[in-house]
């Protein structure tokens, strides 16, 4: 156990300096040494450059964005007339083609939606006999005055499209002219802008 003790105290013991040798002063060394002065420090940059790039950017980001939006405004929606009148356009071929059946499609579609989108009638969802009876109890005056003409065209188109009534040129090309009429006669004349946005 002393052995133990003595071999601990060995080495808490701090170990001795190793003696130092007189050298030439300091102050002769620091002589001997030529100092250079010191560099200069390079001019600082301007930073109105970075900050006038960096308002640039972000301008032209704005900019490009603004502009994004601004073409993707959605196009006002077509006026009811307009849909169809364009509808209309497609039965001078079919006249040509002498294609009744596909005429009296064409007409009774764009009859329906015509009254569906300018009358607000669920015309589209209703027989031909309902849609008459729904003609006939309307108190619209534009209805009114056009009730036996639109009677006559949905069961003409009735005829046609079940019964297999064949149509001929000069029926099919007054139809179109009369429905042309009709829109004409009927149409919305309430502003585009009027929508709501």
């Amino acid at each position: 156990m002393s052995r133990r003790i003595i071999l601990l105290l060995l080495l808490l013991l701090p170990a001795p300096l190793p003696a130092q040798q007189p050298g030439p002063p300091l102050h002769d060394e620091l002589a001997a040494v030529e100092i250079e002065p010191p560099l200069p420090l390079p001019e600082p940059r301007p930073r109105w450059p970075i900050a006038a790039g960096a308002v640039l950017l972000l301008g032209g980001g704005l900019l490009a964005l603004y502009l994004r939006k601004r073409k993707q405004k959605p196009l006002p929606a077509p006026l009811a007339h307009e849909t169809a009148l364009l509808r209309l356009t497609q039965a001078d071929g079919l006249i040509d083609s002498h294609d009744s059946a596909a005429f009296a499609a064409l007409f009774d579609q764009t009859l329906r939606r015509y009254l569906e989108e300018r009358f607000r009638l669920a015309a589209s969802r209703q027989t031909a006999g309902e849609l008459i009876r729904l003609l006939a109890d309307s108190e619209e005056k534009q209805l009114q005055a056009h009730s036996e003409q639109l009677q006559t065209w949905l069961a003409l188109c009735e005829a046609a499209k079940f019964a297999g009534a064949a149509l001929n040129d000069a029926d099919m090309a007054e139809l179109t002219a009369q429905l042309r009429a009709f829109v004409e006669a009927t149409k919305d004349a309430l502003p585009r802008s009027a929508s709501p946005n």
